[in-house]
């Protein structure tokens, strides 16, 4: 139960680094080999080049911050501070569906209106 609540807080942060780093070898591998033949396309070689380590750096900051906070919310829950199930005892989050706010459980994946 722990390890599923902890892949579910953390997928998402990992899934924005890995697409920062797989845009960022695609900016500055791929496009600079594909284009560089060409002299028409050397100033889009040129922003790829300068534009990789920005989306490389962006992403990892994004990433390290977002999983700051859910390591945050996971402490929370561990002090017993936040909400829980009421089926496991797993740690909630609050969303907002089609017939109201509900919550929606990361471990058992049960959810419960508010």
């Amino acid at each position: 139960m722990l390890y599923k609540m902890i892949f579910k807080l953390y997928l998402m942060p990992m899934l924005v680094l890995i697409l920062g780093v797989t845009i960022s070898l695609f900016l500055s591998v791929f496009i600079p080999h594909q284009l560089s033949q060409s002299q028409i396309f050397t100033s889009i070689v040129n922003g790829a080049i300068k534009l990789a380590p920005l989306v490389l750096y962006s992403s990892l900051f994004i990433s390290a911050i977002w999983s700051l906070i859910q390591t945050y919310q996971l402490w929370q829950w561990k002090k017993g501070n936040t909400e829980v199930c009421f089926n496991c005892g797993g740690l909630v989050t609050q969303k907002d569906g089609r017939y109201g706010a509900y919550s929606h459980c990361l471990a058992c994946g049960k959810n419960r209106s508010n």
